[in-house]
């Protein structure tokens, strides 16, 4: 993916490739923003009813069932929304049909329901490879339309055909790891009838995840589109192409807690010192881990960021020591977030995530407007340090 966007970067103009990174933000954050994450409730609740087949099929039913209402939700709002994105940003005709143009790519999005079945029955090797799809197709088309140096719309129709392709091929596999675990489920049938008794709880921790997922548009999506209002969309491209390159760390982390909490949820049942060792050694590693991501930028950044991307993105390598400052420490926080996550303390969960991004969304203007891009940085690294602080003090009690 990096080396994707690294080819991107060289092809465009650094305005245009802004363009196309604030159009991906766009378009996922108006999904996230409707997106109630309904995995997360498939492997809590598919692993308490592992021994009840016909309970795990009614849950996946329900999943499917909220997936396909996200993904209609998310198109008509990318619609309207393409509109007021555009006014602000002060863009053309042209960019605002290519803005509900590329908003389409919304249908295949359907992979919740997917991607719980695949962490449920640990196809964790699915669900990587679904990244290296991604990839594989995004490099290649953006090394064809570099070759032939192809245009804005180009590169735009290449980085939805690569979303989609892994959502495609994340949906087919989880298909098929259903119809390995239970080939005679029915496709249709009981699915949202007596969903409260069978399953205790779960409306409350779909809220819950469903604000949660909110929070983490901000960091994610959200900033990216701030960036491009304050200090136009070059600048746009280089936070969203800098982030990217945090992924190094920040990937892993999201990889390590979707892994682990499987993991935990069944240790806290079953056994609570093989939970406790886990969970500590695991903080150990991931710490390391961070610290020696963060001396990496520190020492080698700005020769890193102008080695990938080139010489005009020289600037954003101060950026990149703050957003790989922020990428450690959310590194270990996903180790304890999975831990409290195993033990159904989603709650305290949030409650940090509310107060690290409150404090992320009320410094990211003022130090942007004092230090451009390094102030964006300089924001997501209180953010999450606040975050850890507040995790860390639920996880000891």
């Amino acid at each position: 993916m990096l080396a994707a966007m690294a080819l991107m970067a060289r092809a465009l103009p650094a305005a245009d490739f802004g363009f196309v990174m604030l159009l991906h933000s766009f378009v996922l954050a108006m999904y996230g923003l409707v997106n109630p994450k309904p995995f997360e409730a498939v492997v809590l609740y598919g692993a308490r009813h592992a021994g009840r087949p016909q309970r795990v099929e009614q849950l996946l039913r329900l999943t499917l069932l909220l997936d396909l209402a996200t993904v209609a939700v998310a198109l008509a709002l990318a619609w309207f929304a393409a509109a007021a994105l555009s006014a602000a940003l002060g863009w053309s005709d042209q960019q605002l049909a290519l803005a509900r143009g590329y908003s389409i790519v919304l249908v295949t999005s359907a992979s919740g329901w997917a991607s719980g079945v695949l962490r449920l029955y640990n196809r964790f090797d699915v669900i990587a490879n679904q990244r290296i799809v991604q990839g594989a197709v995004m490099l290649g088309g953006a090394a064809a339309a570099a070759a032939v140096e192809a245009g804005l719309a180009a590169f735009l129709a290449v980085q939805g055909v690569a979303f989609a392709g892994q959502k495609l091929y994340l949906q087919r596999a989880g298909w098929r790891e259903i119809r390995r675990h239970h080939p005679q489920a029915p496709l249709f049938g009981a699915s949202l009838r007596a969903h409260k008794h069978r399953y205790p709880g779960l409306g409350r921790f779909l809220v819950i995840t469903y604000w949660q997922g909110n929070l983490d548009l901000f960091p994610k999506h959200l900033v990216v589109l701030g960036t491009g209002a304050f200090l136009g969309e070059a600048a746009a491209g280089v936070y969203r192409l800098l982030a990217q390159t945090t992924r190094v760390v920040s990937g892993p982390a999201l990889m390590l807690r979707q892994v682990l909490f499987p993991d935990l949820a069944r240790l806290w049942h079953a056994a609570r010192n093989e939970y406790r060792q886990l969970l500590h050694r695991m903080l150990k590693w991931s710490a390391l881990a961070a610290a020696l991501f963060l001396g990496a930028a520190l020492w080698f950044g700005e020769t890193l960021v102008v080695a990938l991307f080139g010489e005009p993105y020289r600037a954003g390598s101060t950026l990149l020591v703050w957003l790989m400052l922020a990428a450690g420490l959310d590194l270990t926080t996903n180790v304890m977030r999975a831990g409290l996550y195993a033990r159904s303390r989603a709650g305290v969960v949030l409650t940090a995530h509310v107060a690290g991004v409150t404090l992320h969304a009320m410094t990211f203007i003022p130090l942007v407007h004092i230090a451009g891009l390094g102030g964006a940085g300089a924001a997501a690294a209180i953010g999450s340090a606040v975050t850890i602080g507040f995790v860390f003090r639920g996880s000891v009690r």
